[in-house]
């Protein structure tokens, strides 16, 4: 019989996964096969400055999710290389 712990952790993972449905539900328009597989990986110096760049910025964005619903290091690095396509609003 799981432990009281173990059933609160099974409701968060529950509501977590929930969560991402409805976020990834919502970019299913805008995303193309297999999206996830293609998120932008950075430097350890941008990374670092990408971190920074979102604490600045207030950006609400979790850089420890494992399943992000967005590539906001890739919007960020577009933006750093001034991509014209990289606007925010």
């Amino acid at each position: 019989m799981p432990t009281n712990d173990e059933i609160m952790a099974m409701i968060a993972a529950q509501k977590y996964a929930q969560m991402r449905q409805n976020l990834l539900s919502r970019n299913m328009n805008y995303a193309v096969p297999d999206w996830q597989s293609k998120m932008t990986t950075l430097t350890p110096d941008q990374e670092k400055a990408f971190l920074a760049w979102v604490a600045e910025n207030k950006v609400k964005f979790n850089p420890k999710d494992p399943y992000p619903d967005y590539d906001l290091r890739g919007f960020y690095q577009a933006l750093m290389n001034k991509d014209p396509r990289a606007v925010s609003k």
